[in-house]
């Protein structure tokens, strides 16, 4: 047991008090100071809950980039077996402090420079190395936008295609748009669980119809195309 009446399984903690009141006993600092976080979570939860049916996994190795204090990873994400890897340069200390995990002081350009190691390593791979592990799934939280320009977020997501199998992005908002012919083909992360083809859903409070949208927070999904069959 956590915290009082929590429990360590985190499908237990939803079942008995329900995500939000879940991350108000838990977090409540972050909860009254950051108007987004329960939406993150809930968007969250969504999205692992219908990866996990779906794809079936006995493991599930994350890339949380841009950290930032832990929000979208801890404690979010329930069995089966996980590994998380955190990186951001300017708030590691924090995530620290919070998480006791390690943080790498990775920014968006490192990665895209090829500086990012493969899960549980410390050094980034050698140029040209192949049989590089994957990451399976990338969490970007509120920050993706931040990049400044088309030829720097195509370099990002470039390398993150030849990395990892799944990008997760949520925002407040639609913003970036990831083409196409960056590496990444957009998904469906409703219970269609499919490439992302034409109208989708209904749109409107569902975002595009390709979309989870939970107080006002955008989860967006692309599976790479590099590593669509990789095991």
């Amino acid at each position: 047991m956590v915290n009082g009446n929590l429990s360590n399984s985190m499908r237990d903690n939803y079942g008995t008090h329900g995500v939000e009141e879940y991350y108000r006993i838990l977090t409540p600092d972050l909860t009254d100071r950051n108007p987004h976080y329960l939406g993150l979570k809930k968007v969250l939860a969504s999205f692992m809950d219908r990866y996990v049916a779906n794809e079936k996994p006995k493991r599930i190795r994350v890339l949380d980039l841009a950290a930032g204090s832990g929000e979208a990873t801890e404690p979010s994400i329930p069995e089966p077996e996980l590994s998380i890897v955190a990186a951001d340069p300017f708030t590691a200390p924090a995530f620290r402090a919070r998480t006791g995990q390690p943080c790498l002081e990775l920014s968006f350009a490192d990665v895209a420079a090829g500086k990012l190691p493969a899960p549980g390593a410390t050094d980034p791979p050698d140029e040209g190395a192949e049989d590089v592990e994957l990451y399976d799934i990338v969490i970007i939280s509120f920050a993706l936008h931040l990049v400044e320009t088309s030829s720097e977020l195509w370099a990002l997501l470039d390398a993150l295609s030849k990395r990892a199998r799944w990008l997760c992005v949520t925002a407040p908002h639609k913003k970036p748009d990831v083409k196409s012919s960056w590496g990444w083909r957009r998904w469906d992360p409703s219970a269609a669980w499919q490439p992302a083809e034409g109208r989708g859903n209904v749109g409107g409070q569902e975002g595009d119809g390709f979309e989870i949208v939970l107080e006002r927070v955008r989860l967006r999904l692309w599976r790479s195309e590099a590593n669509w069959d990789a095991e």
